[in-house]
């Protein structure tokens, strides 16, 4: 899997996990997401969180 895919699948999970547990809409995580750019922020240090699995 190439890394481009694995940041993907990354913030794909963290969506997906975070609408889980804060009982919110997926559309809702997105915009907060984008709002504070966290999926950026997983982006530019995805070197670092991938050791952390």
């Amino acid at each position: 899997m190439s890394e481009k895919t694995e940041i993907t699948f990354m913030q794909t999970r963290l969506i997906r996990l975070a609408s889980e547990e804060w009982h919110l809409p997926v559309e809702q995580i997105i915009h907060l997401f984008k709002e504070v750019d966290v999926l950026g922020y997983i982006e530019k240090c995805y070197g670092i969180f991938h050791c952390e699995r």
